[in-house]
């Protein structure tokens, strides 16, 4: 969910707290459909909720979860990014020159 945020709103974020609840086994190797949803913005931070299920639409598990924004001048200390990762980061790390939040 936190790559929803990041594509949706370019904001690096974290989780607060996150549950998931299964209803059915996820299987490894078998394909699944992930469903995220944005259900709450504030200030710093978003609530959004994750649907998993299989291919013929069978429901395997619900996530929700609280994440808090990262700012950009904290995510050199908080996260080890190589020359590629910065690069793919680039527009969102932008942010602390221009000022936004």
């Amino acid at each position: 969910m936190a790559n929803l945020l990041l594509m949706e709103y370019e904001v690096l974020t974290f989780a607060t707290t996150l549950r998931t609840r299964f209803l059915r086994p996820v299987l490894v190797g078998k394909r699944h459909r992930l469903t995220a949803r944005l259900i709450g913005r504030w200030s710093d931070g978003f609530r959004a909720e994750a649907d998993v299920s299989v291919a013929d639409g069978e429901l395997c598990a619900v996530v929700a979860g609280s994440y808090a924004a990262i700012r950009p001048e904290h995510v050199g200390s908080l996260l080890a990014v190589d020359r590629h990762e910065r690069n793919r980061l680039e527009r969102y790390l932008a942010q602390t020159e221009s000022g936004k939040p």
